[in-house]
Parts: structure tokens; C-alpha cells; sequence
């Protein structure tokens, strides 16, 4: 059986295809592997088909030609050209003749043969065919015909005087008649010339079929035919790639810093409303509106003149015009605000609010203004006497109402010895007044708790208290005041603390 050898137009080893299937293309793994970009992975497929070779393409991007014609599918010859993308070799066949060359490219198979294109371009030469042309013209109608030796004939004289008015745009043809009588046969040669140029227009895509019978050079039938093959497409290199993957990823952090920083914004979006709303209050003089934004236990820290006097210290609080908060969190139900305050005189002021939600509803529980917080505890009592300070305040909802407890820390209370520590004794009385002003039934008591107790400490004692409040579930909404009363029973002194809470 007759093996094939593709040859490669741009030089180098002999390529021997005997197997019954090989596959042509850049993948390693290919039989024949050609490293070049215009090639694809599988590109094409030689077989071995009886006695005869095809080429079967496999769908590659840059496509395989036979002949500079692209094909899908097609028979092998001797003397072809068989380009894969840009890279061509010569097909030999052992065995077969490469003077004739079938190609197979469609459904149509074009023998070339190198016969009818060179003698019918050269017939100048040859003069003996000259006489027997002049009888094609008596059949053609063209003006020449009419002078040339068959003047003779009486009837040719009266068809002359219709050719006479059709050479009027040319002069040329009156010149003719008298020529013929010194050489008749060179005359006619000089026009004839003109009519087989139209000949080698016909078949320009043939000259190179001489070549590719001759068999060596194979680039030409590459550039003869009328179209170009398409240019090669080079695949994108690893730098394109790797800007491109880098591009990506950076577009990925953006965006995913983005929906980070737009969700801190919207959950915060309440707590920022609530602060700005205070801070317009302050800017319209209206404490009472403002000192109400606090939370309860702000409020039991700070009382309402101690708020005014913190607020009049600061313009970025009394005379507000812009407020910036750009760092914001939100844990459960307390959130931290800081920013800048800018003041209608110019004046900027660095501040950090915090805030806790109170059923529902964000209220704030700290403010602090380049340092200052405000500077005022919720103590009762003075130097050298009994303190109490509360410590914080908290509501739930219970089956039939709402439970308040309140926290209170008390010191500067007199102990007594006994042994080697000391006794503390404590009573605790309890009065809470409703948002009329009246005492709430069943929440005025006497000795709510009584602490005795032993410390190690002759001075500077703590003593806490836990005060746990129930009011029915039909009470009326609004503030409630509490009256916290400690009774010394060493020291014989007493003092009163007031802490406040909204309902609901």
C-alpha cells in the first residue's frame, strides 16, 4: 500500500504518514504536532481510504486548504498543496504521477491539464493560418472584413457605402483598402492580435497549474489564485490573560467593599436619623425635645440642667450646621456613631455617639465631644455623706404587664465593728409617681429590702441594691418616676434618689 510524505514549503524533514489515521494539529498528543499559532489543537485528520488519502478538517478555526481552496473533506494527490492554518506542505503519494493533478474540493473535480492555456496565447507567429482566418470574417459582420480581397464581387461595393458611415467616428478603416495590394497577408496580421486577448483573460486562474505539474515550487499556487486565504487569527498570550484575571479580581474587591460599606450604612441608617434629629432640636433651642432622645439610663446619669450645660460648652451641639459620620457599627441592640460636628461659626468638634434601642426605638446613651461626656454622675447626697448613684435600668415584658428593674450602687454609709470585719445596715423605701403625678397603687412600700451585711472595710464601702418594679399590663403610658430612698441605720442618715422610665 502506497504511504504519503508531506513536504514543508518553508523547509526541513520529510513528514512519512503511513498509519491509516493520523492527526494533524498543535496538541501534543497529535501525531503530526506543528507549533504554530494559526493551528489548531486537532486541526485536521490525514486517512487512509483503499488506495487513496484524504484530508478531513476537525472543525479548526483557521481551516485546512488543498490547493489554496478551503475543504472540509477531500481526496490527496501527488504535486497538491496541503496547508493546515498557515502552514503548507507538498503531498507525494508513492506511486503516483504528479503530472496530472485531480482536485477534489467540491462536488466538481477540475482536471488540469497544461495543453489548452500556452498555444492558444501564442498564435502570432504562425503565418499559414493566416489565409484561412479571412473566411471567418466573410461570416462575421466587422467593418476590416468588407475591404480585404473579396472586393471583387460586384455586390460587396453596394454593402460598402453602410460600413462607410460606421468607420466615421474611426478613420482608420480608408487607409486599409489600398495596403492590401503591396502584402495582403501582413496586414490582416496586425488586427488579429486584438482578438485573442480576450482568450488568456479567461482561465488567469490556471498559470499555475504549468507550475504545480513541474512540482517543486508549492508557495506560488499560494499568491495565484484571485483569493487570498484568510489571514491567520494568533491566539491572545498569557499577559492578556493575566491583566484580564487581574482586572476581575479587583472589580470583585470593589464591589464587595461596596455592598460591605452600603449594608453598614443602611442598618445604621435609623440610629443617624435619631442623632440628627437630636442635634436639629439643640439647634432650635428645644432642650426638652433633645434631653428626651437620651436613654433612660443616661438620663439617670445625667440630669436635664447638667445636659444644657454640656450642650452650651459645645457650638457643634447648640449651633449645628453639618454633621459627618464616617465610622458606624451595629452589634445586637447598641450602636456606636463617630463623626464631625461643624458649627455655623466654622468650628469643628470631633464626637462619638452611642446609642441602644429601648423598645423598639434607638435612644442615645452616650455622647462624648472632644473628650468631654458631660462631666455629671445621678448621685444623691454630698461630700462626707451617703451617695447613691444608679447603675442601670431595664424593662421587659412579662405576662400581664411590664417588669422594671433598677440597679443602685450606695457608699458613704457608716459601719459598725464587730469582731475583726464591720456591719453595714441598710433599708431601702420605695414610692413610684405616675405620668399624673399620682402614686401608682400597689408600688409605694416601706423596707422594699433591708441589706445587713459585713465588710472588710471601715471606709469606703459599696453597698447595691436591686430594685424589681411589676406594673399591670393596662398602666397608662408615659414617665413614671421612682423615689429610692436609703436609710442608714448606723449612721442614722437618709437619702433620696430619683430615677425615671417611659412606658412602653
Amino acid at each position: 500500500m502506497a504511504n504519503l510524505r508531506l513536504m514543508p514549503a518553508a523547509g526541513g524533514g520529510p513528514v512519512e504518514v503511513a498509519k491509516d489515521q493520523t492527526l494533524v494539529g498543535r496538541d501534543p498528543t497529535c501525531d503530526v504536532v506543528v507549533g504554530d499559532g494559526s493551528v489548531s489543537r486537532k486541526h485536521a485528520r490525514v486517512e487512509r481510504r483503499g488506495a487513496s488519502w484524504y484530508v478531513v478538517d476537525q472543525g479548526s478555526a483557521n481551516g485546512t486548504f488543498l490547493d489554496s481552496q478551503r475543504v472540509a473533506e477531500a481526496q490527496l494527490h501527488s504535486g497538491q498543496e496541503v496547508r493546515f492554518g498557515a502552514v503548507a506542505y507538498k503531498v507525494e503519494i508513492e506511486g503516483e504521477d504528479a503530472a496530472t493533478t485531480i482536485l477534489t474540493t467540491g462536488p466538481e473535480a477540475t482536471v488540469i491539464a497544461p495543453t489548452p492555456i500556452a498555444p492558444p496565447s501564442r498564435p502570432q507567429p504562425p503565418a499559414p493560418p493566416a489565409p484561412p482566418r479571412p473566411a471567418p470574417p466573410a461570416a462575421a459582420p466587422p467593418a476590416p472584413a468588407a475591404p480585404r480581397p473579396p472586393a471583387p464581387p460586384a455586390p460587396r461595393p453596394a454593402a460598402a457605402p453602410p460600413p462607410v458611415p460606421r468607420p466615421a467616428p474611426t478613420a482608420a478603416p480608408p487607409p486599409i483598402p489600398p495596403r492590401p495590394a503591396p502584402a495582403a497577408a501582413p496586414p490582416p496580421v496586425p488586427p488579429r492580435p486584438a482578438a485573442p486577448p480576450p482568450r488568456p483573460v479567461a482561465p488567469p486562474p490556471r498559470p499555475p497549474a504549468p507550475v504545480r505539474a513541474g512540482g517543486p515550487p508549492p508557495p506560488p499556487p499560494a499568491a495565484v489564485p484571485g483569493e487570498a486565504p484568510p489571514p491567520a487569527r494568533k491566539g491572545r498570550g498569557p499577559i492578556f490573560w493575566g491583566l484580564t484575571g487581574c482586572c476581575g479580581c479587583l472589580l470583585l474587591v470593589l464591589l464587595g467593599i461596596g455592598l460591605i460599606g452600603g449594608a453598614a450604612f443602611y442598618m445604621t441608617g435609623d440610629a443617624v436619623a435619631v442623632v440628627r434629629a437630636q442635634l436639629k432640636d439643640l439647634r432650635g433651642g428645644d432642650v426638652d425635645g433633645a434631653y428626651a432622645r437620651l436613654s433612660q439610663s443616661y438620663r439617670a446619669r445625667m440630669s436635664r440642667p447638667a445636659f444644657e450645660a454640656f450642650v452650651s460648652r459645645h457650638p457643634g451641639l447648640k449651633e449645628n450646621s453639618d454633621s459627618t459620620f464616617w465610622n458606624r457599627s451595629v452589634k445586637n441592640q447598641t450602636a456606636e456613631l463617630s463623626g464631625l460636628l461643624s458649627a455655623a461659626s466654622g468650628t469643628r468638634e470631633r464626637v462619638t455617639y452611642q446609642l441602644v434601642k429601648e423598645g423598639g426605638t434607638w435612644k442615645i446613651s452616650g455622647i462624648e465631644v472632644d473628650g468631654d461626656t458631660g462631666g455629671e454622675s445621678s448621685t444623691s447626697g454630698g461630700d462626707g455623706g451617703m451617695s447613691l448613684e444608679t447603675t442601670g435600668v431595664e424593662k421587659a415584658g412579662v405576662t400581664g404587664g411590664t417588669a422594671v428593674t433598677i440597679k443602685t450602687q450606695v457608699s458613704g454609709f457608716k459601719v459598725r465593728p464587730e469582731g475583726s470585719t464591720y456591719a453595714m445596715d441598710l433599708v431601702e423605701d420605695v414610692e413610684t409617681v405616675g405620668p399624673t403625678g399620682e402614686g401608682v397603687p400597689g408600688l409605694q412600700q416601706k423596707e422594699v429590702e433591708h441589706l445587713r451585711s459585713t465588710t472588710s472595710m471601715e471606709q469606703g464601702a459599696i453597698a447595691n441594691f436591686t430594685t424589681k418594679l411589676t406594673l399591670a399590663g393596662d398602666s397608662a403610658a408615659g414617665r413614671y418616676l421612682v423615689r429610692l430612698t436609703i436609710r442608714d441605720q448606723v449612721g442614722g442618715s437618709a437619702k433620696t434618689h430619683e430615677v425615671a422610665f417611659d412606658l412602653p
